[in-house]
């Protein structure tokens, strides 16, 4: 059955899918969202074969024409496509659930508000209230400002109060709402209206805190013809804008599911100041003068790399091209500086510039020479770089110098780290190693000229007896103690028996 455009009927009580489940202020979860009173108009008495409201495309011309639509966590599906195609269906602003109560932040209200805005769309929030007084009121408008901070929103974005949690039906609601306003003032944000379905409770006290013109009132009739009776109604009463339906749809991507539809009669949707960051961090982008920095960029005194495109910060190893290096970048974009541990690989990066180094590098607080390969990976083991081997350790990667033991096998690495081959003299000792292996074959014993040790007083080497006097060997005649000594003239060793004094 048809029913006229001026006859249309309104669905009572009814629930809007795709909504948020919410959590009411004492923290359960409940599926409660809106309530529709009916509201008699002329016509009710035609009968209808379905008691649900029509399901129908954005920008279908038969209903009222859709402005803006609202989404929370449960739209995070929405892709940039789609809100570009949103833009040419028609809708000029998304209102985006950024806090409800005093602890929930919407987890998508980011990658939200982002998307919508590279659309080149118009962005608003909105807070899911659960407050009925003044200290809860001026709490939860705390925790909304904190939220808007931290998604770095800017003082002039356009801030809906959602009144439609049972736990705000009290008659101080208004006053709660007021608190929240003045907490939101407090914190710079005095861009207010308010959200409100047609037959809630206290409607013209939370209405009265900022006038009809900035309400954006939620009525679902049936069917929402364009120019209908709804439509007209709302609009002649001053409100500022009317959702008018929770079953509209995308037609490109149907099976989505059903989104929230609004017209706006005033401009309070539509001309509402595009939400931006004239300045500072908006989600994992930075902004000066309202755009989006790319490439590198020092802000407080850490270097950070953003796309060159989206102005996305980036983090992970990545190419800085326009100075030709490779960097790497923390979970929280800043650059990172000497050794780094990233995968389980150890890397090194210039300790002032930041750049990946590759070969033999020396580190200087571990007193350590290590070698890095072309994708910067320190390396272990052997390995040959350039015409020589080299041997660095198992653990930390550190070159060894020196005798080396593998699989019983001996090798010899000088003092700039190079395996050594064929003949060689070492500490006196002369060594064969085989000329393709390196692998130690013959070593002769080490001709071993024992010096006596430099020191003051009596001194035994190899069964012989020494004195010294300032560091040096006495030789001759030496009174010592109250005795006579003689000491040989050559070698300083001591002498006992009968001997031939040749100067005397």
């Amino acid at each position: 059955m048809t029913i006229p455009a001026n006859a249309e009927t309104v669905q009572p009580n009814a629930v809007p899918s795709g909504r948020d489940v919410e959590i009411d202020s004492q923290g359960k979860v409940t599926d409660f969202a809106k309530e529709y009173t009916e509201v008699k108009a002329p016509f009710l008495n035609l009968m209808r074969s379905s008691d649900t409201c029509d399901v129908f495309g954005i920008g279908d011309g038969r209903y009222t024409h859709g402005d803006a639509i609202d989404v929370a966590s449960y739209q995070s599906g929405l892709t940039l496509n789609d809100y570009k195609q949103l833009k040419a269906k028609g809708i000029k602003t998304v209102i985006v659930k950024v806090s409800q109560g005093r602890g929930y932040l919407n987890p998508a209200a980011s990658n939200q508000i982002r998307n919508a805005i590279q659309a080149g769309l118009k962005v608003a929030v909105y807070h899911y209230a659960t407050f009925n007084n003044s200290g809860s009121g001026w709490n939860e408008g705390n925790h909304m400002a904190d939220c808007l901070r931290k998604l770095g929103l800017g003082p002039n974005t356009l801030i809906f109060a959602d009144m439609e949690d049972r736990a705000t039906l009290n008659n101080q609601v208004k006053n709660g709402l007021n608190s929240f306003w003045r907490t939101l003032n407090n914190a710079g944000y005095r861009n207010h209206a308010v959200y409100v379905y047609a037959g809630y409770k206290y409607r013209d006290a939370v209405v009265s805190t900022v006038g009809k013109s900035r309400t954006w009132l939620a009525q679902y009739p049936f069917t929402p013809s364009r120019g209908g009776y709804y439509e007209r109604q709302w609009r002649n009463q001053g409100y500022g804008a009317w959702q008018f339906a929770s079953t509209s749809r995308m037609p490109w991507k149907w099976w989505f599911g059903n989104l929230d539809l609004s017209t706006d009669f005033n401009g309070l949707l539509t001309n509402a100041p595009s939400t931006s960051v004239s300045n500072g961090w908006f989600g994992n982008r930075y902004y000066v003068n309202g755009n989006a920095v790319t490439g590198q960029r020092q802000i407080n005194g850490k270097w950070y790399l953003f796309d060159k495109n989206t102005g996305a910060m980036k983090n992970g190893l990545q190419w800085v091209a326009d100075q030709k290096k490779t960097c790497y970048y923390a979970s929280n974009g800043q650059m990172q500086y000497g050794q780094q541990c990233i995968n389980g690989k150890w890397y090194l990066f210039d300790k002032n510039t930041g750049a990946m180094k590759t070969g033999l590098q020396w580190v200087a607080d571990q007193n350590k020479t290590c070698y890095y390969a072309s994708n910067g990976q320190m390396q272990y083991g052997s390995q040959k770089i350039g015409n020589y081997y080299c041997y660095f350790d198992p653990s930390t990667g550190s070159m060894h110098h020196g005798w080396l033991t593998l699989n019983g096998k001996k090798y010899y690495y000088d003092k700039n780290g190079h395996k050594v081959f064929g003949e060689q003299t070492i500490d006196g000792s002369k060594c064969l190693f085989d000329k393709n292996t390196g692998e130690l074959k013959s070593q002769s014993k080490p001709n071993v000229i024992v010096k006596p040790v430099a020191s003051s007083g009596w001194k035994t080497v190899n069964g012989k007896t020494f004195y010294y006097s300032k560091g040096k060997a006495v030789t001759g005649q030496q009174h010592i103690g109250g005795k006579w000594y003689l000491f040989d003239k050559n070698t300083g060793a001591m002498k006992t028996g009968f001997q031939w004094i040749s100067d005397q």
